[in-house]
C-alpha cells in the first residue's frame, strides 16, 4: 500500500489560503487518496489537514464536519468552501472581470512563452468557469480568447510564433 507524500515533498497537495486554489487542492488530495487507496471519510479529513500550518489546521479542525463522524467528506469540503468566499465552482468571475483582465494586460509585453502561456491559461480558466456556470457560450469564449492575438502577432511575432 502506498503512503501519502511526506510534508515538503514535491508531490504534496498545497493550499496557499487563496480561495481560487481550494478546489484544486481538494482535487489533488483526492488523486492522492485514490493512489494510496485511502477509503475512509475520517482518513480523508485527517489527510486534508496534514500539510497545513498550525493556524489553518486549527481553523479546519474546528469545523463541525471535521468533528462529527457522521459528516461525509463532501460535507467537510462544503464547510471548508464556506470559509473561503469565491472558492469552488461558485467563484464570482464575470465578464467585466475578464474584460478588465484583458484591458490591464493589453499593453503588457510578453517576452517569453511562459508569460504568454500564463496569460492565456488564466483567460481560459476564467472563461471556462463561466461556461460551466452557463454564463458564457463557447463561441463567446473563442472570441475573447482571440481578441488579443492580432496585437501579439503584430508587435511580438517572435513570441507568438516561437
Amino acid at each position: 500500500m502506498l503512503e501519502m507524500p511526506a510534508k515538503g515533498h514535491s508531490t504534496v497537495p498545497k493550499f496557499d489560503d487563496e480561495p481560487t486554489n481550494l478546489e484544486s487542492y481538494f482535487t489533488k488530495l483526492e488523486y492522492q487518496f485514490n493512489r494510496c487507496r485511502i477509503m475512509s471519510t475520517y482518513n480523508y479529513k485527517v489527510q486534508a489537514m496534514r500539510y497545513h500550518d498550525a493556524a489553518l489546521h486549527h481553523i479546519w479542525h474546528g469545523t463541525e464536519a471535521y468533528e462529527n463522524d457522521e459528516k461525509t467528506w463532501e460535507d467537510f469540503k462544503d464547510e471548508i468552501y464556506k470559509l473561503y468566499p469565491g472558492s469552488g465552482s461558485e467563484q464570482c468571475i464575470n465578464l467585466s472581470d475578464i474584460l478588465a483582465f484583458i484591458d490591464a494586460n493589453t499593453q503588457a509585453p510578453y517576452p517569453n512563452k511562459k508569460e504568454l502561456s500564463a496569460y492565456y491559461s488564466r483567460l481560459l480558466s476564467d472563461t471556462t468557469m463561466m461556461i460551466c456556470g452557463n454564463r458564457m457560450t463557447p463561441r463567446k469564449q473563442s472570441i475573447i480568447y482571440l481578441c488579443r492575438l492580432p496585437d501579439l502577432l503584430q508587435h511580438q511575432p517572435h513570441v507568438a510564433l516561437a
